[in-house]
């Protein structure tokens, strides 16, 4: 091996390592983040058979070396590329742009990946040595080039393709709807309920108050915070098709209850949301002084 070959391995090395630190997803990556991982393993799949033909056997090389050193390459870009992307890709967005950072993803996840597989296919080879044709990296670049509508064929075949980003999304709207709701309750209780008819407009009237929000939390995107995360294949924001139910008459209970006595059994549900076998929602028992967290139907009164 050559001494520019065994820069390229270290230098590859040195990559993959890094990557270790950077993310704690390892193999999984962004995809499985973002995506169900049955599409995305016969998008891999697809990618194998891709790389092993045009890189390999119709540069010259045995099917079973093709079909070998592609594994290996994938593998390794598989555990390198999400942890050198991830600090730069991972979604902290109220109302994010799904479709937009698929592509995004894929074009940049596509060309570190492709030069990094391009070293692996061989490592003695110059850039710019030999017609496109035979030179590996070249083809390396055209076939993840092809990927991409590969890609977008295969991972955008279900109607709610997004499903990890939809979890993701979810967790970051959840806690900031509930830094509202507790708000929404510490004034109810101190008898000056809020005047708002409706969830938008209790974080319209909040969300312009001199309390401290969260830092992705923005006014063009705090009102995504009312709705439950459901993107379709092409969707560039939040579409409203999941709005969270909301008490509308919790504030006027709220502020003739006392606590003390305990004379209302049951707890007062501030707001709720159901989404298939997915049930949630903010709950204030008959002696607490704060809004929590909860799953069980009944407390919501479903």
């Amino acid at each position: 091996m050559t001494v520019l070959g065994r820069r390229r391995l270290i230098a590859v090395a040195c990559i993959a390592g890094l990557s270790a630190i950077a993310s704690a997803n390892g193999a999984m990556g962004l995809a499985l983040e973002m995506f169900d991982y049955k599409p995305w393993l016969v998008y891999v799949a697809a990618m194998i058979g891709l790389e092993a033909w045009f890189i390999g056997i119709k540069n010259g090389r045995s099917v079973a070396q093709s079909f070998a050193t592609a594994i290996a390459a994938n593998l390794l870009t598989a555990f390198c590329c999400p942890g050198v992307l991830t600090p730069f890709l991972h979604v902290m967005d109220l109302n994010p742009n799904p479709f937009g950072f698929i592509l995004n993803l894929l074009c940049g996840f596509g060309l570190v990946s492709a030069v990094i597989e391009g070293i692996i296919w061989a490592p003695r080879e110059s850039v710019l040595k030999r017609p496109w044709k035979q030179n590996v990296m070249a083809r390396s670049l055209i076939a993840h080039a092809i990927g991409i509508p590969i890609a977008l064929l295969i991972l955008l075949l279900p109607q709610r393709p997004y499903l990890g980003m939809e979890r993701s999304v979810f967790t970051w709207r959840r806690a900031t709807l509930g830094g509202f709701i507790k708000e929404f309750v510490t004034e109810s209780l101190a008898g000056e309920p809020p005047k708002v008819a409706s969830l938008p407009e209790l974080i319209e009237t909040l969300g312009s108050g001199p309390g401290t929000r969260p830092r992705y939390m923005t006014s063009e995107s705090a009102w995504t915070v009312a709705y439950l995360p459901c993107f379709y294949r092409f969707d560039t924001s939040e579409q409203k098709r999941l709005p969270i139910e909301w008490n509308s008459k919790a504030g006027a209970q709220l502020a003739t209850r006392n606590p003390g006595r305990n004379l209302d059994k049951n707890p007062i549900w501030i707001a709720r949301w159901k989404s298939g076998k997915q049930v949630g929602g903010y709950v204030v028992g008959p002696t607490d002084t704060t809004a929590v967290l909860t799953t069980n139907s009944l407390d919501l009164g479903y």
